[in-house]
């Protein structure tokens, strides 16, 4: 559970060389202040966006199951940033694989 809004905040470690995260599910509850999230790769230095930006409403949350997974790429961790969210949860399912 987040309290305030992250910055480039690691939801997935890097799960070494050769390998990649594949993500399947993402689930998201906001609490009482509107605001946004965005799902990236590489929160360190690149930060490309693999989940463009969701407008989440006061107790609101989103539930997304992809069919194809979302392949970050070889070795990078994966991510959010939140936008005057206050207190939020997510969960990521997924797997890993070269």
């Amino acid at each position: 559970t987040e309290t305030s809004a992250q910055t480039d905040k690691e939801l997935v470690a890097a799960p070494g060389a050769n390998l990649s995260l594949y993500i399947t599910d993402i689930v998201v509850s906001n609490g009482a202040t509107a605001g946004t999230v965005l799902f990236e790769e590489d929160t360190a230095s690149a930060k490309t966006v693999k989940v463009p930006k969701l407008y989440l409403a006061i107790n609101g949350g989103a539930v997304m199951n992809f069919r194809t997974p979302i392949r970050i790429t070889a070795n990078k961790n994966f991510g959010f940033t939140s936008n005057t969210c206050t207190t939020h949860d997510i969960l990521i399912n997924g797997y890993t694989a070269p």
